[in-house]
């Protein structure tokens, strides 16, 4: 049951108390519910006790409508979903409570709850009436087999056709879903594998296999988090468009404000297993109630904020600048005098292999990073944003030499000398990476799963003959009071933290070296909202308190707006704007530039996205953009340059390109 507008936690409990008996004496209640949850707990055996995950969870999926699962990692959601597929793990079981299961209203309500997980009707409902997509398509499609193959199994699982899975009416069958989830061709895809898909195609041939047997309830667990803003867009619309063609339920699990804003009819936000608060889409966001929900709302970064104004996150991080590091570079530093890095014309090409048939491979140049210059100024952060395949990533490894460039200069500025870190040795490189430091996407797998916490935050010190073993151990308890984690974790292993808490591990030891430099390659877009406001709202204390430089590297725009005082705007390798944080939100002037603040999904009700701008469009190929953005002939692309619109704002256009030309186009 989906609470009233205003219903706090204990009017829910009272009013699951009183519907529970109305269900129990009259199954044929809410006949157009095709889910209905009622007071549900299930718990985990853990060494032989048992930890309550779902208490007492009460609410309905209407059919047709889209019920968004609001919460923090651990909240329930995940388990809530596989309790209603009958896929829980063999360590969890429902203690008591109910899961009506209802497709049309005339049918006879049945109580899933109830069924063993291999039960007959429970296995004609999974997959058939009952259908689900995932996070990370590669972990849910077989690399073995072919995309076609697979969508047809799972087509002939649950539907008698002649042929088998190869058969001339499940190919016809799948063809036309690869078609209506948007392939651009798919007779050709039907026999390609995952790995020759990109990430949007990947995701639509797993959104395919969910709805090749038009299931009445599709469960979207966290189905656009690993896809930026653009590809998240093109999904969501998608999302939309199906539901309205096959008339299907859907329940969205995310922890994304923006996308439930712009998705969901009805919202159930959850908390330790427990629902604190739920109603429609517009009484959540317009009048919400509970203070855990209102909290949640305020650790969203949006790009309504003020620029100085500070996440709320609902656990503020407490931490301490030991000693030893106290004392770097102010800041105050002057940004517009001090430079610190300065990339010039870089570029990196790779050369992508393809079959051709019986006669070899053909070979096609990727021009990974494609000419491009910026400048880093002491004490400032400096944001790279773009979509997925833009060059952000292969730029930020040629920074560190993690790759080798084609051309261009990297020069790292001390007081009036440089050095261009693409040509120092292996020995002075080695010496260089005390001043330059990297923090990585996932906090999963970028720690050593063998490692304890001391043994991660000690290895740069020995790699660099730093102190003695009992220094080491000292300075890796300051490092961790630094990043607001107590000493007595150091024994502990990776696996025994949260994603936050991995990430600030992963900070602590980026640290270690006293870099004057971090290089943050997507560092909070693996974490929930309010874990992301701690991350954020932590590295900007850090950044003020020890006078560090950064490059961060987002997809998420309103993130790189809190944390960036000036931004580069990437696309297919290419700088094609750079501007102060100010200028490039309230007057961007490229296409592209202005193509990703649309797709960017707001926590608002005032500011939905456009799904219909992007229903047809599905992220593959070349996007042309307008003279005097893009050269009329790709050999013409060398007349191509950064025009300055002003001293901290420039953008990509044709040479010759005037000011008031980009102002007026």
């Amino acid at each position: 049951m989906v609470l009233e507008q205003g219903q706090s936690l204990r009017d829910k409990t009272i009013a699951a108390q009183a519907r529970g008996a109305d269900i129990s004496a009259d199954a044929t209640a809410q006949p157009h519910d095709i889910i209905r949850i009622d007071d549900l707990h299930i718990s985990i055996d853990l060494k032989g006790a048992d930890l309550d995950v779902v208490r007492g969870t009460s609410f309905r999926i209407p059919a047709g409508k889209t019920v968004a699962l609001v919460g923090e990692s651990g909240s329930g959601k995940s388990i809530l979903s596989q309790a209603i597929l009958g896929i829980l793990p063999n360590v969890a079981r429902i203690k008591s409570g109910s899961i009506w299961y209802r497709e049309l209203p005339d049918d006879a309500p049945l109580d899933l709850a109830k069924l063993h997980d291999r039960a007959p009707e429970r296995v004609a409902l999974r997959g058939g009436k009952m259908s689900i997509i995932f996070q990370e398509p590669m972990t849910s499609l077989s690399p073995l087999h072919t995309i076609g193959n697979q969508i047809g199994e799972a087509f002939k699982l649950h539907r008698d056709v002649p042929g088998g899975i190869e058969g001339d009416a499940t190919r016809a069958t799948v063809v036309d879903m690869l078609d209506l989830v948007g392939f651009p061709n798919p007779e050709a895809a039907y026999s390609m594998y995952p790995m020759e898909l990109s990430g949007g195609l990947r995701q639509r041939a797993m959104i395919a296999m969910a709805l090749i047997c038009h299931p009445a309830l599709l469960i979207a667990d966290e189905p656009t988090t690993a896809l930026d803003v653009s590809m998240q867009a093109r999904i969501l619309a998608l999302l939309k468009s199906l539901q309205e063609r096959l008339g299907m339920a859907v329940l969205l699990i995310t922890h994304d404000l923006g996308v439930v804003a712009n998705m969901a009819d009805e919202v159930v936000v959850m908390y330790h297993g427990q629902i604190m608060e739920a109603g429609t889409r517009e009484a959540i966001f317009r009048d919400p109630q509970h203070p855990y929900l209102k909290a949640l709302l305020e650790a969203v970064p949006d790009l309504s904020m003020g620029y100085d104004e500070k996440l709320q996150s609902l656990r503020d991080i407490d931490h301490e600048i030991p000693a030893s590091m106290a004392g770097g570079v102010s800041a105050g530093s002057d940004h517009d005098n001090d430079l610190l890095l300065e990339v010039k014309n870089l570029s990196k090409t790779f050369i992508a292999k393809k079959n051709k048939g019986l006669f070899g491979k053909t070979a096609t140049k990727v021009h990974a990073v494609d000419d491009v210059s910026f400048e880093v100024r002491r004490g400032e952060c400096f944001g790279l944003v773009g979509e997925s395949g833009c060059g952000k990533t292969t730029t930020l490894k040629l920074l560190v030499r993690a790759l080798t460039s084609d051309s261009g200069e990297v020069l790292w500025h001390e007081g009036r000398d440089s050095t261009d870190l693409m040509s120092i040795s292996d020995n002075q490189l080695q010496e260089f990476r005390k001043k330059l430091q990297m923090v990585f996407q996932d906090p999963f797998s970028s720690l050593s799963p063998r490692s304890t916490v001391l043994n991660i935050l000690r290895e740069p010190l020995e790699v660099h003959n730093i102190g003695n073993s009992e220094e080491q151990k000292q300075y890796a308890a300051e490092l961790l009071r630094l990043v607001g984690l107590t000493p007595t974790y150091l024994g502990r292993y990776p696996h025994s933290f949260s994603g936050g808490q991995r990430q600030r591990i992963g900070i602590a030891r980026a640290l270690a070296l006293r870099p004057q430099l971090l290089v943050l390659d997507e560092p909070v877009s693996a974490l929930d909202v309010s874990v992301q406001a701690q991350v954020l709202n932590l590295l900007k204390q850090l950044q003020a308190e020890l006078g560090l430089t950064y490059i961060f590297i987002s997809h998420n725009l309103a993130v790189v707006r809190y944390i960036a005082d000036r931004i580069g705007v990437m696309y297919r390798g290419q700088l094609v704007e750079m501007a102060a944080r100010r200028e490039l939100f309230e007057n961007p002037v490229h296409p592209y530039t202005k193509a990703l603040l649309k797709v960017v999904p707001h926590a608002d009700l005032d500011h939905p996205l456009d799904f219909e701008a992007y229903e047809q469009d599905t992220g593959e190929g070349p996007v042309h953009f307008p003279a005097p953005f893009e050269a009329s002939h790709p050999d013409d692309d060398h007349t191509m340059t950064m025009v300055r619109l002003s001293p901290t704002h420039t953008v990509r256009a044709l040479a010759g390109t005037t000011p008031a030309d980009l102002t007026q186009s």
